[in-house]
C-alpha cells in the first residue's frame, strides 16, 4: 500500500535534519572563530584630564558635560610592543605632543613603537578632541594584538562579545530543533542520526 503523505514528510524530515546539521556546523565553526583578537593592557579612562585655569585637571574631579577634548599621557617605553586602540562612532581628532595625526571615525590602531619612532619622544600627551564628548562613546585602550594561534593566559580578562551570547542562544535554538525532529518523526531520526548506517 503505497501513503503519499507519508513519503512527503519523510522528504521533509530528511531534508530538516540535513539543514540542521549544517546549520550546526556552520555555528560552530563561525565560534571557533568569534574570539577577540586582542588583550586588554591598560583602559586609559582613568587617566583622562582637562586643561582648565591653566592647568590639566583629572577628569573625576570636573563634571564630564560639556567637554570637547580630553588629554592623557602615555610612557611608550612602558607599552613597547603594544597598540593603542581609540573608538568613537563620532569622528575625533587625535593630537600626539601637540601635532594632529589626523581626523578619525571608528576605531584606529596605533602601534606605540611606531609612534615612539615618529615623534621622538620619551613620553607622549595625547589630546583627543571631539564636539561634546559622549564618555560612553569614546574608548581609549592599551591593547596586545594576538597572533592568530596564540593561546590567552588562564588569567587573562577578554572584553565582552555580544557575538558570545548569539552563540549560545544559537546553540539552544539549534538543540530544540533537534529535539522536535526527534518528536515528529523518532525513526526517520533515530535512523539518519545512527553511526551505523
Amino acid at each position: 500500500m503505497h501513503f503519499p503523505h507519508s513519503r512527503n514528510s519523510y522528504i521533509f524530515t530528511l531534508m530538516f535534519a540535513r539543514l540542521l546539521s549544517l546549520t550546526l556546523l556552520i555555528f560552530l565553526y563561525s565560534g571557533l572563530f568569534a574570539q577577540e583578537k586582542f588583550t586588554i593592557v591598560k583602559d586609559l579612562r582613568a587617566e583622562w584630564m582637562t586643561f582648565q585655569d591653566g592647568a590639566y585637571k583629572p577628569l573625576g574631579e570636573l563634571p564630564f558635560t560639556g567637554l570637547n577634548t580630553i588629554y592623557f599621557g602615555l610612557e611608550p617605553h612602558a607599552f613597547a610592543g603594544n597598540f593603542l586602540r581609540i573608538e568613537s562612532d563620532k569622528p575625533y581628532f587625535l593630537f600626539v605632543n601637540g601635532r594632529v595625526t589626523g581626523e578619525y571615525e571608528g576605531e584606529v590602531l596605533l602601534n606605540i613603537d611606531s609612534l615612539s619612532q615618529k615623534v621622538n619622544a620619551s613620553s607622549f600627551w595625547i589630546a583627543l578632541h571631539q564636539n561634546k564628548i559622549n564618555e560612553r562613546d569614546l574608548n581609549s585602550e592599551v591593547i596586545l594584538m594576538q597572533a592568530p594561534l596564540r593561546r590567552e593566559a588562564e588569567n587573562a580578562s577578554r572584553p565582552y562579545s555580544h557575538f558570545r551570547d548569539f552563540v549560545v542562544v544559537s546553540g539552544l535554538v539549534i538543540i530544540l530543533l533537534f529535539l522536535l525532529a526527534l518528536r515528529l518523526n523518532p525513526k526517520l531520526a533515530a535512523d539518519y542520526f545512527s553511526i551505523s548506517r
